[in-house]
């Protein structure tokens, strides 16, 4: 699961995104759901809302925390 979980967290690398947006770095709703609430507990991750004309969206976006810890995981992978 923690390189499940790391690739969610990759997907937000680069700009926040909605719920939907992530489907393809986890498929299942259930398990996807579960993951950006355990990576919110850990303060990886956080919930920003975004208007797009007249409708505010939720978007999912890696906290400074989130990001240090991906660019130290990306270190330790070009490592091996």
């Amino acid at each position: 699961m923690q390189g499940e979980t790391n690739h969610d967290m990759e997907s937000l690398s680069e700009q926040p995104k909605r719920f939907v947006d992530l489907s393809k770095a986890c498929k299942n709703e259930k398990t996807r759901t579960i993951r950006l609430r355990e990576l919110e507990r850990a303060n990886l991750v956080e919930t920003i809302s975004i208007k797009v004309g007249k409708r505010s969206f939720v978007h999912y976006r890696l906290t400074e925390k989130g990001a240090s810890i991906l660019k130290e995981i990306a270190k330790i992978n070009s490592e091996k």
